[in-house]
């Protein structure tokens, strides 16, 4: 009788055992589960959105997500936000190339104005000016100091700032003061654009390569259509940024 007890205890424990194990085989398969759909849906999440980690790249490459330019904030998580920047980076040539066309027309603006107020046309001297009105550099005296168009006297230090101001010195055109600085802040602009493009190019993306010379190419053709006689002219006072 004893005997028989053991046993059917012994066959309880066994079975209890068993149930262990499988419950504890159950237990692992359900968290391998687990775990291989979170690593599936954080794969799936991180090609959709891109990760923390940029691609940086000082060789010939064609990223898109997870590309980064200039600033960390600048960090591709989508194709969208790829398709977007290489827009922004297309109208950055495009502008560039036509802030450099506004400065040779803003040149071309201050000729004329300064010519208009002096009564000469586009052709040539005005038939009302006199020989009082000619400048130092046409008359036949090459020593003398003749008042300059409108009787400007450049004589005295403060008549030579009064003809800054006025923007014309010895009967060439000078931009007036304002001018200057309208021009100067344009060429900042020229430079400051050209010179983020350069180092849009030093990521050596080849998407954004393409689009900075689509940029420059349509830039160009778009904004340097002028007589080429005259933009010859204009570009021998004109400096290269780079």
């Amino acid at each position: 009788m004893e005997a028989h007890e053991g046993h059917d205890h012994m066959v309880t424990s066994m079975m209890e055992m068993a149930s262990s194990t499988i419950a504890a085989a159950m237990d692992m398969t359900s968290t391998r589960t687990a775990a291989t759909a979170a690593a599936t849906t954080s794969k799936a999440m991180s090609m959709s959105m891109g990760s923390s980690t940029c691609k940086i790249s000082m060789l010939w490459n064609w990223n898109t997500i997870d590309a980064c330019f200039i600033h960390r904030g600048w960090h591709i998580t989508s194709r969208g936000m790829f398709a977007g920047s290489c827009i922004g980076i297309f109208l950055m040539a495009f502008t560039t190339m036509g802030v450099n066309r506004a400065l040779r027309e803003f040149d071309r603006y201050i000729v004329r104005s300064r010519l208009a107020e002096a009564g000469i046309g586009a052709g040539g001297r005005s038939g009302s000016m006199n020989d009082k009105d000619i400048s130092v550099e046409e008359s036949a005296d090459p020593g003398a100091t003749a008042p300059v168009a409108g009787g400007m006297d450049t004589t005295t230090p403060t008549a030579y700032i009064s003809g800054i101001m006025a923007g014309e010195i010895n009967g060439k055109v000078y931009p007036a003061l304002w001018q200057q600085l309208l021009k100067a802040f344009l060429y900042g602009v020229y430079v400051c654009g050209s010179y983020f493009c350069m180092l849009l190019a030093m990521y050596y993306n080849g998407y954004v390569i393409i689009c900075l010379f689509l940029g420059f190419m349509f830039g160009h053709f778009a904004f340097t259509y002028e007589p080429v006689a005259e933009r010859s002219a204009v570009d021998k006072n004109e400096g290269c940024c780079c």
